[in-house]
């Protein structure tokens, strides 16, 4: 994802971004989406040094059919709620997540969820990596039948800022 935020404040910002995507690029049942987004992301305070995160993210879809070459434009409303908490002297850090996707382009409908549990290890101010279980559901059909899948989700994380105090 290649955003661009701007913060109000501390605990504030506002992020306006663009994501290319293509699922399964090496078979025959791949899927290409363009996607543009915007959200709000909140931040607040818990305890000495936990942090727990909200952020609210509006998506505008583009997924080509593979068959008829159209890429019709969907709309996807998200929801997010996390929890990350320092342990060891915060040289590893405890993080949790759970984000709502509603389907708002026909009617709007819950429809995917994705929780994660991952301990964190900061590399230094810019860079870090996460390792840990993450649990994917959606639905899969049009009778509402969840497919649930869970896996072991690597995550390196890079903050670039380029407007530095």
């Amino acid at each position: 994802e290649l955003g661009i935020s701007y913060h109000f404040t501390e605990r504030l910002s506002a992020t306006a971004a663009y994501v290319h995507e293509r699922q399964n690029p090496f078979r025959g049942d791949y899927r290409t989406e363009n996607r543009f987004f915007q959200q709000l992301t909140l931040q607040l305070p818990v305890g000495s040094k936990g942090r727990l995160k909200q952020r609210l993210r509006f998506d505008e879809r583009f997924i080509c059919d593979r068959i008829t070459n159209e890429a019709p434009l969907t709309h996807r409303l998200r929801y997010l709620i996390g929890i990350k908490q320092p342990l060891a002297h915060d040289k590893l850090y405890l993080m949790g997540y759970s984000e709502f996707f509603f389907n708002t382009s026909n009617q709007f409908k819950f429809d995917e969820n994705w929780t994660a549990l991952q301990l964190g290890i900061p590399l230094n101010e810019w860079n870090s990596i996460e390792v840990g279980l993450l649990f994917v559901g959606w639905v899969k059909n049009a009778q509402n039948d969840w497919l649930n899948q869970y896996y072991l989700q690597n995550t390196w994380i890079m903050r670039l800022d380029f407007f530095l105090k």
